[in-house]
Protein backbone atom coordinates (compact mmCIF):
# COMPACT_ATOMS: atom_id res chain seq x y z
CA UNK A 1 0.00 0.00 0.00
CA UNK A 2 1.02 3.58 -0.55
CA UNK A 3 2.02 5.80 2.33
CA UNK A 4 -1.20 7.82 1.77
CA UNK A 5 -3.66 5.01 2.45
CA UNK A 6 -6.35 7.12 4.10
CA UNK A 7 -8.92 8.27 1.59
CA UNK A 8 -11.23 11.25 2.04
CA UNK A 9 -14.82 10.39 3.02
CA UNK A 10 -16.16 11.83 -0.22
CA UNK A 11 -13.96 9.44 -2.23
CA UNK A 12 -14.98 6.47 -0.07
CA UNK A 13 -18.64 7.32 -0.66
CA UNK A 14 -18.05 7.38 -4.43
CA UNK A 15 -16.34 3.99 -4.23
CA UNK A 16 -19.20 2.53 -2.18
CA UNK A 17 -21.69 3.78 -4.78
CA UNK A 18 -19.62 2.17 -7.55
CA UNK A 19 -18.65 5.51 -9.05
CA UNK A 20 -15.00 4.58 -9.52
CA UNK A 21 -14.27 6.85 -12.48
CA UNK A 22 -15.32 9.97 -10.57
CA UNK A 23 -13.54 8.73 -7.45
CA UNK A 24 -10.29 8.40 -9.41
CA UNK A 25 -10.71 11.79 -11.12
CA UNK A 26 -11.57 13.59 -7.89
CA UNK A 27 -8.80 11.96 -5.87
CA UNK A 28 -6.32 12.85 -8.59
CA UNK A 29 -7.48 16.48 -8.67
CA UNK A 30 -7.93 16.91 -4.91
CA UNK A 31 -4.50 15.55 -4.01
CA UNK A 32 -2.64 16.68 -7.13
CA UNK A 33 -1.55 13.15 -8.03
CA UNK A 34 -1.60 11.23 -11.30
CA UNK A 35 -4.67 9.25 -12.34
CA UNK A 36 -2.55 6.08 -12.13
CA UNK A 37 -1.60 6.82 -8.53
CA UNK A 38 -5.21 7.67 -7.65
CA UNK A 39 -6.38 4.40 -9.24
CA UNK A 40 -3.74 2.46 -7.32
CA UNK A 41 -4.79 4.02 -4.02
CA UNK A 42 -8.42 3.18 -4.70
CA UNK A 43 -7.48 -0.37 -5.72
CA UNK A 44 -5.50 -0.70 -2.47
CA UNK A 45 -8.48 0.55 -0.48
CA UNK A 46 -10.84 -1.92 -2.18
CA UNK A 47 -8.42 -4.79 -1.58
CA UNK A 48 -8.13 -3.95 2.13
CA UNK A 49 -11.91 -3.69 2.34
CA UNK A 50 -12.31 -7.15 0.78
CA UNK A 51 -9.77 -8.63 3.20
CA UNK A 52 -11.57 -7.06 6.16
CA UNK A 53 -14.93 -8.39 4.96
CA UNK A 54 -13.52 -11.90 4.51
CA UNK A 55 -12.03 -11.81 8.00
CA UNK A 56 -15.40 -10.77 9.44
CA UNK A 57 -17.17 -13.55 7.54
CA UNK A 58 -14.62 -16.06 8.80
CA UNK A 59 -15.14 -14.87 12.38
CA UNK A 60 -18.91 -15.28 12.06
CA UNK A 61 -18.56 -18.75 10.51
CA UNK A 62 -16.22 -19.82 13.31
CA UNK A 63 -18.64 -18.60 15.98
CA UNK A 64 -21.54 -20.41 14.28
CA UNK A 65 -19.53 -23.62 14.03
CA UNK A 66 -18.67 -23.46 17.73
CA UNK A 67 -22.34 -22.93 18.65
CA UNK A 68 -23.39 -25.91 16.52
CA UNK A 69 -20.74 -28.19 17.97
CA UNK A 70 -21.65 -27.24 21.55
CA UNK A 71 -25.34 -27.75 20.75
CA UNK A 72 -24.63 -31.23 19.35
CA UNK A 73 -22.47 -32.03 22.37
CA UNK A 74 -25.38 -31.18 24.68
CA UNK A 75 -27.82 -33.25 22.64
CA UNK A 76 -25.62 -36.34 22.61
CA UNK A 77 -24.78 -36.31 26.32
Amino acid sequence: MNKHTKLPKSIIMMIEKGNLVNAIKNLSADENISMDEAKQRIDDYEEQLKIKQLQQQEKIATKQAKKKSSLFAKIWK
